[in-house]
């Protein structure tokens, strides 16, 4: 398939090329706000707490962490693969949800095209 060719091809990392810098750069800050965009009205009616991560209470701010690390991966790895980088933001997603996964499942977590 040509969209899993032109997302996976090998690209220079962000940090020597402007171009990928911005590219990384626009995927990473997108991701942060629709994490928020959608952590923050999920807590208050799924869980039913309301508040603020600066003002409390203590329930939404845990409720929150907990619930944006593996919001934002998913974010990140969907838009990293619309964006074509599909393979450095795919490792970034999977490494963020190892976090609270074993070892061996957040191995499964790297798809063949990331891998190699």
């Amino acid at each position: 398939n040509s969209f899993w060719q032109w997302t996976t091809k090998p690209r220079p990392y962000w940090t020597k090329d402007i171009k990928e810098g911005a590219v990384a750069v626009t995927v990473f800050g997108f991701t942060g706000s629709a994490t928020m965009y959608f952590v923050r009205p999920a807590v208050e009616n799924v869980f039913g707490i309301k508040g603020s991560l600066l003002e409390g209470p203590n329930e939404y701010r845990v409720v929150s962490l907990l619930c944006i690390s593996p919001v934002y991966a998913l974010i990140l790895g969907v838009t990293g693969t619309l964006a074509g980088r599909h393979s450095y933001f795919a490792k970034m997603s999977a490494k963020i949800l190892g976090r609270f996964l074993s070892k061996k499942a957040s191995e499964k977590l790297v798809c063949r095209f990331a891998k190699g």
